[in-house]
């Protein structure tokens, strides 16, 4: 009886007109006698206690000595955007074994890494640097040039030195991510999750 019915009127008072004498009213406690017994459809619950509920967060996240749960991580001072892990592991394999880069379980939350990892990470990742003199001279002359290209227009009303400066921009970000690239070197790709069960 007491089952999809609103045991309120609409001005507070208790809707009694759904139930008879013999079914329960609406939201009355009923006492247990055994107090094993289930009495339909209310129990009174004579020993219920509140106790504060502690919600982990991020989701799924525990105690690093727990290997059931993910661990999690405060991104680093001046974090921008994750980097190759490890670019050139695993540049020879045995038979096509496993041998080279394993893909890993990142999560990005907020300020938080997230990953099954339980020991102090060794994490790779772009920083934002404020110190201008650790600035790459190829990084400088192309900052230059696109502090350039925003002042040109406003300062000389020329279309012609805009179009110069542009031109040099370009070809100093070209120059500078050739050089990048040599620099770094190639990124491998995580292995097959094919090869690592044929091995």
């Amino acid at each position: 009886g007491n089952l999809n019915h609103n045991p309120l009127n609409a001005d507070g008072t208790v809707n009694t007109a759904w139930w008879t004498q013999t079914s329960t009213p609406a939201w009355v406690a009923q006492a247990a006698s055994p107090p094993a017994q289930v009495i339909e459809p209310w129990v009174q619950l004579n020993t219920a206690t509140l106790a504060q509920t502690d919600i982990s967060y991020p989701s799924g996240t525990g105690p690093a000595e727990e290997n059931r749960t993910r661990n999690i991580f405060i991104l680093p001072n001046g974090y921008l955007r994750e980097a190759p892990q490890d670019p050139k592991a695993g540049s020879r394999t045995t038979l096509g074994g496993p041998t080279g880069l394993l893909y890993d379980d990142f999560t990005f939350e907020n300020n938080f890494l997230i990953s099954m990892t339980g020991n102090p990470l060794v994490f790779r990742f772009v920083a934002d640097v404020s110190d201008t003199t650790l600035f790459d001279s190829m990084f400088v002359e192309g900052l230059a040039a696109r502090i350039a290209m925003e002042v040109a227009e406003p300062l000389t009303q020329s279309a012609a030195k805009l179009q110069a400066i542009a031109s040099e921009y370009k070809l100093f970000m070209t120059e500078g991510r050739i050089v990048n690239g040599i620099e770094t070197g190639p990124t491998e790709p995580p292995e097959d999750d094919y090869l690592s069960v044929r091995w």
